[in-house]
């Protein structure tokens, strides 16, 4: 045993050496006397107080270099990584260490190497990888955290403490820098869809319901982003719900569907909600093949994803969603114009011949379009009324009005034309204009014409119909009064 110590490779002492003093990470450890080529070993890390949460902090544990058959203990790197450039033997610093370090995690990426193992951090910081055949191992932070950053760096195990003993179980503490202080945010962005049994695809919307959303910082979803990884989406009435991770670290995540409790669901992949509906979730919009639910934050900025749900059966409480396009033009002597007033529309749905019922109250764009989404009936055609109100979905008064208004009425839609649109008009009054306004071109899309704003109420008899019993009703009151006079006489 003492002939082969005296053949060590000065190439390996050196790479010890490195290791050794790599920020001074690897602290020693009880130390073997000899050499034994198939005792395994460990690396124990340990991460350096930054002042910020240390704990579910993931690393990467790749083996880049294999143990060289011949009478010494030296590593030579796998071929597959050949094209990084570099040089086991050839590493002489602590910054050569990380230089190189940082050359293979690009080959790795580039080549789609898997790591050998991943580990995340305990609540004090440690991670532990047992188990280790003899070799070079590569260490990469694998995934953002709020602890801040580590450089991937180079271990090998064994190596050599003082050109003395033997460490098999190698214990590193890497130093790590604290985030930088550059806002980035994630916008998550879910819609619901269904699609019959012919293929068609709508959008859907249910009375109430929730789903969630996780981001991870690994691609298998088992590391999650801080304690507030997960989030609620809560739709009522809408096909479309996002929120939003705020102060990302520089890195790459993964975004899941998942659970109440935070188990990621599988993605391209028809499956039954804990309800019994079937379903499928996938990436981008209902309508496009699924994308990648990877996001690597890179630089600060605004970043955004979306996922959707498929259903293949119309859940209960969910309505079709349709598209109704309101245009509004502002004109004055017969010229575009803008104004400082704000502009506002309901949108009813008609329920029956004689009732109605409020949809939503939308703010109008001057000279431009708002597109509104609207409640379908399955299997029907729904009738939509438009009229301008204030934003509490008051009626306008015309005599206080300053514009005149038209283009009021009605749009229908059906699960075969699921958008509309409408256009509402207001001119500028002149001031010799007259203030009764006239209810003769307010035609709805459908070429009928909308008498009257009294439908909200259910009550759409005309006045003239009450005033006529009124009067009839008094007539007949004096009638009999005067008939009882003559009778007594």
């Amino acid at each position: 045993m003492k002939k082969i110590f005296t053949k060590w490779k000065a190439c390996f002492l050196a790479i010890a050496a490195i290791v050794s003093m790599l920020l001074g990470m690897i602290v020693p450890t009880q130390a073997e006397e000899t050499y034994d080529k198939d005792k395994t070993g460990s690396i124990t890390l340990t991460l350096n107080d930054l002042g910020t949460d240390k704990g579910n902090v993931s690393f990467s544990l790749y083996q880049v270099g294999d143990l060289e058959e011949s009478n010494s203990v030296s590593f030579r790197l796998k071929d597959s990584l050949a094209k990084s450039g570099v040089d086991l033997h050839k590493i002489t610093s602590a910054q050569a260490n990380v230089e190189s370090a940082k050359k293979l995690v690009h080959v790795i990426k580039d080549v789609g190497i898997k790591a050998d193992k991943t580990v995340a951090t305990d609540t004090v910081g440690v991670a532990v990888f047992p188990n280790l055949s003899q070799a070079m191992y590569l260490i990469v932070q694998s995934g953002p955290s709020a602890y801040g950053t580590v450089d991937p760096f180079l271990v090998a195990v064994p190596y050599m403490e003082d050109g003395k003993n033997w460490i098999y179980d190698v214990k590193v503490s890497p130093k790590g820098q604290k985030n930088e202080s550059i806002t980035r945010s994630l916008t998550v962005t879910k819609k619901l869809y269904y699609t019959d049994s012919t293929g068609n695809t709508y959008k859907i919307q249910p009375a109430d319901d929730s789903f969630y959303v996780g981001l991870f910082c690994d691609e298998s979803g088992t590391i999650p982003y801080q304690k507030d990884y997960l989030k609620k989406l809560h739709f009522q009435g809408t096909s479309s719900e996002s929120a939003t991770y705020e102060n990302l670290p520089k890195g790459i995540y993964y975004l899941y569907e998942t659970d109440e409790k935070g188990t990621p669901i599988a993605f391209d992949q028809k499956q039954n909600d804990k309800f019994g509906r079937p379903f499928k979730c996938v990436i981008g919009d209902g309508d496009v093949e699924s994308g990648s639910n990877q996001i690597e934050m890179d630089v600060s900025g605004e970043k955004s994803i979306t996922l959707s749900n498929i259903f293949y059966k119309l859940p209960d409480q969910y309505l079709i969603e349709g598209d109704l396009s309101i245009k509004k033009l502002v004109r004055k002597d017969g010229e575009e114009t803008t104004t400082d007033d704000t502009f506002y529309a309901s949108v009813y749905k008609k329920t029956s011949d004689t009732d109605s019922e409020l949809v939503t109250v939308v703010e109008l764009k001057q000279n431009d379009t708002v597109t509104v989404p609207v409640p379908l009936d399955e299997g029907k055609k729904t009738t939509f009324i438009i009229e301008e109100t204030d934003k509490d979905g008051n009626e306008l008064d015309p005599d206080n009005f300053a514009y005149k208004v038209s283009g009021e009425g009605e749009v229908v839609l059906s699960m075969d034309q699921t958008t509309g649109s409408i256009t509402l008009k207001n001119t500028v009054k002149d001031k010799d204009d007259s203030e009764e306004e006239t209810t003769d071109d307010k035609e709805d899309t459908t070429g009928s014409t909308k008498k009257s704003k009294s439908g909200k109420t259910g009550d759409q008899t005309p006045i003239g119909t009450w005033i006529a019993v009124a009067v009839i009703a008094l007539l007949l009151v004096v009638f009999i009064v005067m008939r009882k006079r003559k009778s007594n006489k």
